[in-house]
């Protein structure tokens, strides 16, 4: 099994290799490199860095709400750490989304003295507000994208059909999940469709599933000030990351309409979700080619991707560190409770 994920991991980091090298193949390497050096100031990176740590210390700060609302007694040092380590692996995994939640999961179950129920259910309950917020920004971003982008009427005219029909949808399936979360139980109701509720595996944590689907019904269909405070954060979290991503075009090129600021942001979201380890390739040619028909530079979008992977890299080194001191950290104590015990 392990060596099937390694050799999952090594292929799509194969492609996204090949990716990253034609998208520079294609470009200007004279003009990135000019980009590149006059921005690399203190100041600059020391601006963004800070724009970046306030999505982060958001991100902990609203799971620190979500668990509190569980009557659970967090401790924000280590909901801070956590963040950080499942940011690092969801970034450098190709998985994401979710790639980093399982050591997410770890800090707060072992450093954190969560029950595996809560801990479970708040990584659920961030996730899904952030879908739903990332949701909102990318159809927002598709009406500029149909202003912005020169296509044919043809495709345009699909596009915005697919954005009707995608609507609809998402509101179909937000009132069928509020109402089967009120009547059973959304995961519960996943694993029967999926006939995973037979697996004896699922039938011994029955238990614990009902326990987490509970603290999302609670969330969720309760109106409570936490709520509230929850999406609020979650909103302005979005809002800095716009902040985030227009500084960074403004300190290479120049500073840029809202409307192209939301084209950009959908070409970065987009690609990160697609099965490469930290977007490799993907997000320069994506980022190329959504700056070339915004009336940009293609050189320009290529210099914006590999800033933004520049500072997100320099956070996965701290989420790494972050992960290794933790293992030590547990090392030391197992050998201590072994030590004690002769």
């Amino acid at each position: 099994m392990e060596s099937k994920k390694a050799i999952f991991s090594i292929f799509f980091l194969v492609i996204g290799a090949w990716l990253f090298v034609f998208a520079l193949k294609q470009a200007n390497l004279h003009q990135i490199a000019t980009f590149l050096v006059s921005i690399f100031s203190w100041k600059f990176i020391a601006l963004l860095s800070f724009g970046f740590f306030a999505t982060v210390s958001i991100s902990a700060w609203r799971d620190y709400i979500i668990l509190k609302h569980q009557k659970q007694k967090p401790k924000v040092k280590t909901i801070l750490s956590a963040e950080l380590v499942g940011f690092t692996f969801s970034y450098l995994t190709p998985v994401t989304f979710a790639g980093g939640e399982p050591f997410r999961y770890a800090i707060l179950r072992e450093r954190n003295n969560i029950p595996s129920s809560n801990a479970i259910s708040s990584i659920i309950i961030e996730k899904v507000i952030l879908f739903l917020m990332m949701a909102i920004t990318f159809l927002v971003g598709i009406c500029f994208f149909l202003i912005y982008i020169p296509l044919p009427y043809s495709v345009q005219l699909s596009l915005l059909l697919f954005l009707l029909v995608g609507m609809f949808v998402f509101l179909f399936f937000y009132y069928k999940t509020r109402k089967i979360i009120k009547n059973r139980g959304l995961l519960l109701w996943i694993l029967d469709k999926l006939f995973l509720s037979k697996i004896n595996k699922i039938k011994m944590h029955g238990k614990q599933i009902r326990e987490i689907e509970d603290q999302i019904v609670k969330f969720f269909c309760k109106r409570t000030k936490a709520r509230f405070i929850v999406f609020l954060m979650s909103a302005i979290e979005s809002i800095i990351l716009l902040i985030f991503i227009w500084l960074c075009i403004y300190f290479i090129y120049a500073p840029i309409s809202i409307g192209k600021l939301f084209v950009v942001n959908n070409a970065n979201n987009l690609s990160s979700f697609l099965p490469l380890p930290a977007a490799l390739g993907a997000s320069e040619i994506s980022q190329s080619y959504v700056f070339h028909h915004l009336g940009l530079n293609q050189e320009l979008g290529i210099t914006f991707s590999l800033l933004l992977r520049s500072i997100f890299l320099v956070f996965s080194v701290i989420g790494c560190i972050i992960f290794v001191t933790c293992q030590i950290q547990d090392i030391k104590e197992k050998i201590a409770k072994l030590l004690k015990r002769r």
